[in-house]
Parts: structure tokens; C-alpha cells; sequence
């Protein structure tokens, strides 16, 4: 029974790390379907807190990096444009947007 709800705990903290803020590491639900007393809603409650902050902050983490990377390569295409005649910094552009495919953030024409 305790490995059950060591696992269960473990996949419910899954969970939770996915939905991140929005169920503000409340653990009601996991709660009923454990059928949590009180106590143990209570020992959940840091648990869960601990990880939604943990989550958050690597969240912050990863949106820093992504905007570092893209000033990189704003800065890279600048400079690129800056050897380019006006021909080919159209042709650069057009092979940027090709590139990217519709995704966000996309890469730089291949090589």
C-alpha cells in the first residue's frame, strides 16, 4: 500500500508539474482519489508548493534563454545582412522565412 502511494504521489507531482501555475499546487484532486486524510492533505500541500516553484523558476529559466538566443541571432543577421548586397538580403530574408516553416522562433537559412 505505501509503494502504491509512493508511485501515486510520484505521478501525481508529474502532474501537477505539467499544469504548472494554474492549479496552484493544489492538491484536492489527487486528495480524492487517494482518499487522503487530513493529515496527509496537509503533508501534500509543501510537497506540491515546493515543486510548482521549482517548476516556475526553470520555466523563468528557459524563457531567459530563449530570448537570449534569439537576440543572437537578430544580432548574427545584422551583421550577415551587413555583407549582403540588397539582392541577396532579400533572398536571405525569403530563405529565413522559408526556414522557418511556420514554427516560432525558426532557424537561419541552411548552408
Amino acid at each position: 500500500m505505501i509503494k502504491f502511494l509512493t508511485i501515486s504521489l510520484l505521478a501525481a507531482g508529474l502532474m501537477f508539474a505539467q499544469q504548472g501555475d494554474r492549479r496552484g499546487a493544489q492538491p484536492g484532486r489527487l486528495a480524492r482519489q487517494l482518499n487522503l486524510t487530513d493529515a496527509q492533505k496537509e503533508q501534500l500541500k509543501p510537497i506540491m508548493k515546493e515543486q510548482a516553484e521549482k517548476m516556475r523558476a526553470l520555466r523563468d529559466q528557459n524563457q531567459s534563454q530563449r530570448e537570449e538566443m534569439k537576440k543572437l541571432r537578430d544580432e548574427t543577421d545584422a551583421k550577415v545582412r551587413a555583407i549582403l548586397t540588397p539582392e541577396q538580403a532579400a533572398k536571405f530574408d525569403e530563405l529565413k522565412k522559408q526556414g522557418r516553416g511556420g514554427r516560432r522562433g525558426g532557424r537561419g537559412p541552411r548552408a
